[in-house]
């Protein structure tokens, strides 16, 4: 082969490995991988030119070479893993945190411990820490359960700003925006109006009300439009509170959509309507959704309490938090 052919060959293997390069650099890493920093971006995007000028140069050094392609792919990988990207056999792109999971003795812990850092990450930037990350560490449920939605255009309603807290209110707010992204659209509820009003601004929409009042959250759906693709609720944590929120919302979550209830250990304390299997606390409620799984039809003797029930795609549980899937079809 001519010199001048495999120069034009070499050449045109620079240049796309470089394309591909330059792109796994350039890209912010967020949803399912790591998120690179705004710094980190900025570093990865100024030596942009740099490494394009290296390719191009690596062409022509390595032109006269029998082994100029191998040596050239070599060189680019180098260049891309030494900015903290790895690449596997295949050729595909990948961090180095997701390529040590597949060398792991204990992939599946290790999984739900990087889920889990993403979300503890977004929440422990600000100097207003929210319990969710520390007292409760949350950060394993929702690292889990809401990945999927991060970066994409969602709505969302949080039941309880976290009025009375030692922490203060409010401490949820830009942890929701920062993990999910700027597509978020966020809606609140709040018994406390006084302490709520000032965070009106910094949401898209905030109700003032009772939690376990039906025909206020029935305004809710109405005034929010429903459509809900993640609800949460943080609020009061008496069983009334959690019930009723769970029938009157359920309908405004939308198919595929999860719903979280915090802070079930409630449900064992006597000073919020708890007990152990106490009829009508929100664990024994819960606890028929075990049933509803496992009559294979609607049309059984089998009656939850709620009809609902049936449209529940899955529940996972953490300590003192439970999720529900709503079917999608």
């Amino acid at each position: 082969m001519s010199n001048s052919v495999t120069q034009s060959k070499i050449f045109f293997v620079a240049l796309t490995l470089g394309v591909a390069a330059l792109i796994a650099l350039s890209v912010p890493f967020r949803g399912a991988e790591p998120q690179v920093s705004v710094e980190q971006y900025n570093l990865l995007v100024n030596k942009a030119d740099a490494l394009e000028k290296q390719v191009v140069n690596l062409s022509r050094l390595l032109a006269d070479s029998s082994k100029a392609e191998s040596a050239l792919l070599s060189a680019v990988l180098d260049a891309v893993r030494s900015k903290g990207v790895s690449v596997d056999t295949n050729g595909n792109f990948c961090t180095k945190e997701k390529a040590a999971l597949t060398s792991s003795d204990r992939p599946y812990a290790d999984w739900l411990e990087f889920r889990a850092k993403q979300f503890e990450t977004s929440a422990t930037k600000f100097p207003q820490v929210t319990d969710k990350v520390t007292t409760h560490k949350y950060h394993y449920a929702y690292g889990f359960m809401v990945q999927h939605l991060r970066d994409r255009p969602i709505k969302m309603l949080e039941i309880g700003l976290g009025c009375g807290m030692s922490y203060g209110p409010g401490g949820s707010i830009p942890v929701w925006k920062d993990f999910f992204g700027d597509q978020l659209t966020l809606h609140m509820i709040e018994f406390d109006g006084t302490c709520a009003e000032p965070f009106r601004p910094k949401v898209d929409k905030l109700f003032i009300g009772d939690q376990s009042n039906r025909e206020f959250l029935r305004k809710v759906v109405q005034e929010g439009g429903g459509l809900y693709d993640f609800i949460t609720d943080d609020g009061g944590h008496t069983m009334s509170q959690q019930i009723t929120t769970f029938q009157e919302l359920w309908a405004a979550l939308k198919p595929g959509g999860v719903f979280v209830i915090e802070d079930l250990q409630t449900s064992y304390w006597p000073g919020y309507g708890g007990g152990y299997r106490k009829a009508g606390t929100t664990i024994e409620y819960i606890k028929q959704q075990i049933d509803t799984f496992y009559i294979e039809t609607p049309k059984s003797d089998y009656k939850p309490e709620d009809q609902f029930f049936w449209e529940i795609h899955s529940m996972h549980c953490w300590h003192e938090l439970c999720a529900f899937v709503k079917k999608w079809k």
